[in-house]
């Protein structure tokens, strides 16, 4: 019944943020590989710039979760009213 029902809408959530997530990290690999075209042996771990690349991609997956995150809690407060 409705304990079925929200145990579904649970799990496709789940898979949705992960989905999100996956989403973000094939970005940011895309721009750090368009970005290493001509260095293929290189390791980027330790350049400036690549970790900057990175603390972006990790902030903008936090901000959607985040915002996702609100908009769910503003949806049920005034669904509550």
């Amino acid at each position: 019944g409705r304990l079925n029902i929200s145990y579904n809408r649970y799990w496709e959530g789940i898979t949705s943020l992960k989905q999100m997530h996956s989403k973000w990290f094939d970005a940011c690999v895309q721009t750090l590989s368009f970005d290493q075209v001509l260095f293929v042996n290189n390791d980027l771990s330790d350049e400036p710039w690549c970790q900057y690349i990175v603390n972006l991609f990790v902030q903008l997956s936090a901000m959607a979760t985040l915002l996702l995150h609100t908009e769910s809690y503003r949806h049920r407060e005034s669904a509550r009213e």
